[in-house]
């Protein structure tokens, strides 16, 4: 008999309405608190409303993961007709996602907790690679396995175009955002075995910026595999957007190019006009 397996995933990996849609994918949603409110990321607080309270405020708002409590109730739900459940979530040395998630998991047969060892359309990757095997027909123990071994090579960066929100976000000093600001720098932050690490730093306007990162980012494309990328954002507008999608077909004939606008917790991280670019590379990085 056909196994049912349903791909789950949290707010976090940043899919677009169009892709859950599409992939059939479930969503569970991080938490997102504006001063004493709280809301659920993408659900009833939107990047728009967290840029709002911080130009009103000063201050970041706080996000938070889905509890071991919403774990279980969500596992239970979708096992009780056999169906087998395979869960994303951001990497466990960013979150504390995945022990909650592993935890609710430990009452139930068929489900599977991946730890993405990445964040944003990072985990995106993974999710889009998963629904894929479920199409072919794999199982979900060998899905899980192939995205276990797929991580290695999910390449996820971003430029940050706003270091005020690292500062205040307590992952920069207020000296070295002095110093960024002063100089114009655009950090690129690159996500390896599951950490956040500061690559090349960018210098200008971001009309300058944002091409060259995606440059550096596709090189020749030898080193890529052609089938999918996607390209996250913050705030901008369409027409950029587009622009910067051309730039990216042109450097490599990607079969299917994805653009997505980043939720509650990047937006929070990364600030206004950030960008950010998820491709799958043929060798670990």
């Amino acid at each position: 008999m056909e196994q049912n397996i349903i791909i789950a995933a949290e707010s976090t990996a940043d899919l677009s309405p169009a892709l859950i849609e599409q992939f059939h994918i479930h969503v569970l949603r991080h938490g997102v608190r504006l001063g004493e409110a709280q809301f659920r990321d993408g659900l009833d607080v939107t990047p728009e409303a967290v840029f709002a309270y911080y130009r009103e405020t000063g201050k970041l708002p706080k996000t938070y993961s889905v509890n071991v409590a919403e774990y279980e109730a969500f596992f239970k739900e979708k096992t009780e007709s056999g169906s087998a459940v395979i869960l994303f979530t951001v990497g466990s040395a960013l979150s504390s996602s995945y022990q909650n998630a592993r935890i609710a998991a430990e009452s139930f047969q068929n489900v599977y907790v991946v730890d993405s060892q990445n964040l944003s359309v990072g985990i995106a990757l993974l999710i889009l690679a998963a629904c894929d095997m479920v199409r072919e027909g794999l199982d979900a123990a060998a899905i899980y396995e192939h995205c276990c071994a797929m991580r290695q090579r999910v390449d996820m960066t971003f430029v940050v175009s706003d270091i005020e929100f690292l500062k205040n976000g307590g992952r920069c000093s207020a000296m070295a955002a002095l110093g960024a600001n002063l100089l114009q720098l655009k950090p690129c932050l690159l996500v390896r075995s599951g950490k956040v690490q500061v690559g090349k730093n960018y210098r200008g306007r971001l009309a300058k910026v944002h091409p060259e990162y995606l440059r550096d980012r596709m090189g020749d494309g030898g080193d890529i595999e052609p089938c999918r990328a996607i390209l996250v954002h913050t705030n901008l507008d369409e027409e950029t957007v587009r622009v910067y999608c051309d730039a990216i077909r042109a450097l490599v004939p990607v079969e299917e190019l994805y653009v997505t606008q980043a939720g509650c917790s990047i937006s929070v991280n990364c600030g206004y006009d950030s960008i950010g670019l998820a491709v799958v590379r043929k060798t670990p990085l």
